[in-house]
C-alpha cells in the first residue's frame, strides 16, 4: 500500500469510525468480509490492522475506504497498538515540517502463522510488516524503512526497527524507488538515515 499525506489530509476535523467493509472493486473470492475476522482477536490477538491509517485522512471525504479489507491485514494486538500506531502517528506529524510525506507499508510473508479461524475465503496471516517513509527535501530526497515482526512487543521502541529498504527488498521481492537513477536508488536504499528516522520519531 503506498500512499501519500499533506496536512491537509492529516488535520480535518471529519468525524472517522472503523466501519469494516469488503473492497467493492474486488471479487467476492479475492477479499475477505467483515465475519472473517470472528474469533480472531480472541484466539491469536489479531487486530484489524489498517495498512493506510484511518486516523490520517480526517481531511478526506474518502476517509471511509480505508476500511475496506482489501487495506486491512491481521496484526497482533501489541504490535498494532504499540511501536505501528507510533510510527503512524510521527508520519501525521511529519506533514507539520514537510508539504508531501510517502509511505508504503506492506506485509511480509517468511513464515507461516495461524490462519483466521473463521475465515471462508484462502488467505495467509503476514509473519511481519514494513513501513517505508520518504520526504523531498532541498538535498534530494530522504527515506528511512523499518520492519516488524508480527510478535513485535507492544513496548518496542520503532527507532530500534530500522533497516536499510535493501533489506525490505529482499524480504519482499518488490523493487521500491525504481524510476529513481540507478546511482541514486542504490545509495538511498542500502543505508539507514538515522538522522531522518531521528527527525519523524522524535
Amino acid at each position: 500500500m503506498a500512499y501519500r499525506l499533506t496536512a491537509k489530509e492529516v488535520n480535518g476535523d471529519v468525524k472517522t469510525k472503523r466501519n469494516w467493509k469488503a473492497d467493492p472493486y474486488l471479487e467476492d473470492a479475492e477479499t475477505l468480509e467483515p465475519p472473517d475476522y470472528k474469533g480472531a482477536h480472541s484466539m491469536f490477538h489479531y487486530d484489524r490492522g489498517h495498512l493506510a491509517p484511518l486516523g490520517s485522512f480526517k481531511g478526506t471525504d474518502s476517509w471511509d475506504e480505508t476500511n475496506y479489507l482489501s487495506n486491512i491485514v491481521p496484526q497482533k494486538n501489541d504490535l498494532n497498538g504499540g511501536p505501528w500506531e507510533k510510527l503512524e502517528s510521527a508520519i501525521r506529524r511529519l506533514t507539520n515540517i514537510y508539504e508531501v510525506v510517502y509511505a508504503i507499508t506492506g506485509p511480509v510473508y517468511s513464515r507461516k502463522m495461524p490462519d483466521l479461524p473463521n475465515a471462508d475465503e484462502s488467505h495467509i496471516v503476514p509473519s511481519g510488516f514494513y513501513y517505508i517513509v520518504c520526504v523531498e527535501t532541498n538535498e534530494g530526497i530522504s527515506a528511512v524503512a523499518f520492519y516488524f515482526d508480527q510478535d513485535t512487543h507492544k513496548k518496542n521502541k520503532p527507532f530500534d526497527h530500522l533497516v536499510t529498504i535493501d533489506e525490505i527488498e529482499k524480504k519482499t521481492g518488490l523493487d521500491f524507488l525504481r524510476l529513481l537513477p540507478d546511482s541514486l536508488e542504490s545509495e538511498i536504499e542500502s543505508e539507514i538515515n538515522e538522522d531522518f528516522a531521528l527527525e519523524l520519531l522524535y
